[in-house]
């Protein structure tokens, strides 16, 4: 059995947090009291003396989260189904099967990239700042791409089932 070390020996209580003990609250500085612990190193025994909770068990602080924790997490984030907005659309009209279809959203995102080009083609070579002043190419060219995502945004917008669903698709409340 361990003798009891020496009162002015204690070690500090144990409050299963990581921060200075001059920081901690009175009733987190209450430590549960010291029990000895035996460890055994090159066959010596050694005596020291520790805290353990109500339990029985050694208090912990973790520097790491917990790994069957993550896990769980992460098997959570996998299995919960992927939002899509598609499941707000009708299932019946043209609309609908137009908003659905893959081929529309590759289009839509083609010309995206190229309204992109197509601003910094315009910044840098269109000799006027606004587009009623701008040479007929340049206004054509800006009709095309707005004529093209007015028909995008009324595609979507008539495929939803509930209008009102459209609030819940940040990208169409974006466009």
């Amino acid at each position: 059995e361990c003798p009891r070390p020496p009162e002015e020996r204690l070690p500090p209580p144990l409050s299963g947090r990581l921060c200075p003990p001059n920081i901690l609250n009175d009733d987190v500085r209450q430590s549960p009291p010291l029990e000895p612990f035996q460890t055994r190193d090159n066959g010596n025994m050694s005596c020291t003396w520790r805290s353990s909770d109500k339990d029985g068990r050694m208090p912990t602080a973790t520097i790491f989260p917990d790994a069957n924790a993550m896990k769980d997490s992460l098997r959570e984030q996998m299995t919960k189904p992927r939002h899509d907005v598609s499941m707000y659309y009708s299932t019946v009209g043209f609309t609908q099967l137009i908003a659905r279809h893959a081929r529309f959203e590759q289009v839509t995102l083609v010309i995206i990239f190229l309204n992109a080009l197509w601003i910094w083609i315009d910044t840098d070579y269109n000799p006027s700042s606004t587009l009623l002043n701008s040479p007929p190419f340049f206004q054509i060219v800006e009709h095309c791409f707005c004529t093209y995502f007015c028909f995008e945004w009324t595609m979507r917008f008539g495929a939803f089932q509930k209008k009102i669903n459209c609030f819940k698709d940040a990208w169409f409340v974006f466009d």
